[in-house]
């Protein structure tokens, strides 16, 4: 159902919407965005987030490490659908760790280009060497060897597989615990991100978001493109679970700006050292980080990205936020748990007397990639004489997959109390969907409600956003949106001249990463 309405689409595109010997800018989004509504219309509305992507492949034992995996005792068990599945960072973002470049290399695309050296995809368990004859047990010679080096890891003859010959009703291995540590390592095949992790102490990655916006509705409607972002991170481990990190980021300004006054505009994302995969996966950390806090997501003009940034921050990016602070937590498996100790806010808008707590505790699971969240996050700031500052928030998340469907849900809770200031307080509801139309491409679709304006202040503000994203090959992805925001503040006697807040965006991300 879905190719036949690619193909009609597409074909009354070409008669509408006749393409020129060179799609320009103009006219590449004007079909985006009647291909974004044809899908967010005529199919379920669906959804913008990036985590969003543990639900989509918690299904697929493989989208993180090669088919068939023993299980360890819970002590020891690493397996994992948290933040740090497939980032370097237990909070989220930044460096993927080699489990979330596999994931990038072998799933997240749609097209596999053999001139660019791209991996194939493994090939499924019953294929593998160490799957082939599951009753046999090998030699203890061949036992040790096989577990020091492993078997080498056979790959699919087909561009794109079933998934389903993937996931644990299909992995024979899924139920059964390993008797010792050879075992455990003889269904570890050499390509395995377990084995590639050992050959070297030092990585990296990087990120590069190029970004064109045009605003509509009587405003200026000039097309205005940017590099909007820019990062790079390096990683040193002097031992196998011992991680010294340091990653730089670099904002470019929407108005556009030369190459030459790039240098020396770079700012700290995040500076840490961290030890894990301590039993039940505990890990400690400690330097210059964002602690995790609700669904944080790389699109800073979600209604609640920009709420929660003012509210502690004061600034409406939270993506430039950066705090000094301690963490511990820990993953084994279905349930999750972190704690975060804030000592000071760092960067670009510093604050030494803010202190406070954040956390966040819930589940994972496997089926349908259900998600349970609750975080929580309480600080004072007493940098003002005798005008303390109190922010406290709270945060409650639902995620689950079906078939190509995913569905989320995040409610809010926020207040300021500050002395001289009206006290703040609001929530926000953001429901999301996301359908998976061809391979890895998604027509998604956001709704945003509050019960204050943009600023906290009484009010409403709403937020619509409907889109599409595109994985093309490894580390490349296009994305079109449409977003449409509006609110209004209520007369108060410290502003009494309010004004309604409308704005319709038009957008193209470009973003590479590696």
């Amino acid at each position: 159902m879905v190719y036949m309405k690619l193909s009609l689409f597409m074909s009354i595109s070409q008669h509408v919407f006749p393409r020129p010997p060179y799609m320009g800018l103009k006219s590449f989004f004007v079909r985006s965005f009647f291909f974004t509504i044809f899908f967010t219309t005529v199919e379920i509305p669906t959804a913008l987030a990036e985590p969003w992507l543990g639900t989509r492949f918690a299904q697929n034992c493989a989208g993180c490490h090669a088919p068939g995996r023993k299980n360890l005792p819970p002590v020891l068990r690493r397996c994992s659908l948290s933040c740090q599945g497939c980032h370097v960072n237990p909070n989220g973002g930044g460096m993927r760790s080699f489990y979330g470049k596999w994931n990038e290399d072998k799933w997240l695309r749609s097209f596999r280009v053999k001139k660019l050296g791209q991996e194939r995809l493994p090939a499924p368990l019953h294929r593998q060497h160490y799957g082939k004859n599951l009753k046999a047990k090998p030699k203890p010679q061949t036992l040790k060897k096989v577990a020091d080096h492993g078997l080498p890891m056979v790959l699919s003859d087909k561009e794109f597989e079933q998934e389903m010959l993937y996931d644990r009703h299909h992995d024979k291995f899924y139920y059964v615990n390993a008797t010792s540590t050879d075992d455990y390592k003889y269904t570890i095949p050499k390509d395995d991100p377990y084995r590639l992790m050992d050959a070297t102490k030092i990585d990296g990655g990087g990120d590069f978001r190029l970004f064109a916006y045009r605003l509509g509705r009587g405003e200026d409607k000039k097309v205005r493109h940017f590099l909007m972002e820019a990062s790079f991170g390096l990683r040193y481990r002097p031992l196998r679970n011992t991680h010294i990190v340091y990653e730089s980021r670099y904002f470019g300004p929407p108005v556009g700006q030369q190459i030459d006054q790039i240098p020396g505009q770079e700012q700290t994302r995040s500076m840490y050292i961290m030890q894990d995969d301590l039993p039940w996966n505990i890990y400690a950390m400690g330097g210059y980080y964002k602690p995790l806090f609700g669904n944080y997501t790389p699109d800073h003009t979600a209604l609640a990205q920009v709420m929660t940034s003012l509210l502690t921050t004061g600034q409406g990016n939270i993506a430039k936020a950066l705090y000094k602070a301690v963490s511990f937590g820990t993953a084994p498996n279905v349930p999750f748990a972190n704690l975060h100790y804030i000592n000071k806010r760092v960067g670009t808008t510093p604050n030494n007397d803010e202190t406070g707590y954040a956390g966040n505790i819930g589940l994972r699971f496997v089926s349908f990639g259900g998600q349970v969240n609750y975080s929580f996050w309480s600080t004072n700031d007493t940098s003002v004489d005798n005008d303390p500052k109190k922010i406290e928030m709270h945060a409650f998340e639902l995620r689950a997959a079906y078939l190509d469907y995913i569905f989320g849900m995040e409610a809010i809770s926020f207040a300021k109390d500050q002395k001289l200031e009206d006290f703040r307080e609001g929530g926000l509801i953001t429901a999301e969907g996301r359908y998976r139309f061809w391979r890895e491409n998604y027509a998604s679709l956001e709704l945003a409600n509050a019960n204050v304006a943009r600023d906290l202040s009484p009010g409403f503000a709403r937020q619509i956003k409907v889109g599409t994203k595109h994985f093309l090959i490894p580390g490349l992805e296009i994305s079109t949106q449409y977003s449409i925001d509006e609110g209004r503040s209520k007369p108060t006697a410290a502003n009494p001249n309010t004004a309604a807040f409308k704005q319709n965006t038009l957008s193209l991300m470009i973003h590479t990463y590696f």
